[in-house]
């Protein structure tokens, strides 16, 4: 399922959680812009790379992803963190579309 292969690219002081129907938080601890970049780029390639299947039926898919880093010093709290993920994940969906 997709929350294997989101649990299988995390390390063990990430947290991934699913956040919605078909939507998932990970949280990368101690990551960097670049690591985060390499993260995602990852998950999708091993997204893409997977064959689901259920029963006779087979589908590929593809994803998009959106990320939020808090800078050191940053006041911001958690609630617009995600908000800000979940607004530049929008913004890969509508690329794709």
């Amino acid at each position: 399922s997709g929350g294997a292969i989101v649990i299988d690219q995390t390390l063990n002081i990430d947290i991934a959680a699913r956040y919605g129907g078909d939507e998932f938080l990970v949280v990368l601890s101690e990551t960097n812009h670049a690591g985060v970049m390499h993260f995602c780029e990852r998950l999708r390639q091993s997204i893409a790379n997977t064959t689901f299947v259920s029963g006779e039926d087979s589908i590929r898919l593809t994803t998009s992803l959106g990320f939020a880093v808090h800078i050191p010093g940053e006041n911001i709290n958690s609630r617009e963190l995600v908000r800000r993920a979940d607004h530049a994940s929008e913004v890969g969906a509508k690329l794709l579309a």
